[in-house]
């Protein structure tokens, strides 16, 4: 069970949606850069623990290509912005991208 997010409202859906469109080429091009380092740091001898976290940074900027594009579309009928990866993943999750899971907040 999630709350529901709010209805649109017009002056607040211009300025969101151009922020959206602007953030999903730079999560794009984070994504690649995030790809080329990993192939890159394969070669190197940097230690588990940094693989394990260029392996986070690639899943998680994919992650925000996939996130900007969903609210692009879903900010047309919604105001709420999903302000972080977590909540984003648990609506993502659940299955219900028009509510935010209670436990996610």
């Amino acid at each position: 069970m999630g709350c529901c997010r709010k209805r649109v409202i017009f002056f607040k859906l211009i300025p969101a949606q151009l922020g959206y469109m602007v953030t999903i080429p730079f999560a794009i091009i984070e994504t690649a850069l995030s790809a080329i380092a990993k192939v890159f740091s394969a070669c190197l001898p940097i230690g588990s623990k940094n693989h394990k976290a260029m392996s986070e940074w690639l899943k998680s900027s994919a992650f925000s290509v996939l996130w900007a594009s969903a609210d692009a579309t879903i900010n047309l009928l919604v105001n709420d912005m999903i302000e972080t990866e977590k909540v984003a993943k648990a609506c993502a999750l659940s299955g219900d991208i028009f509510g935010v899971p209670v436990e996610a907040l």
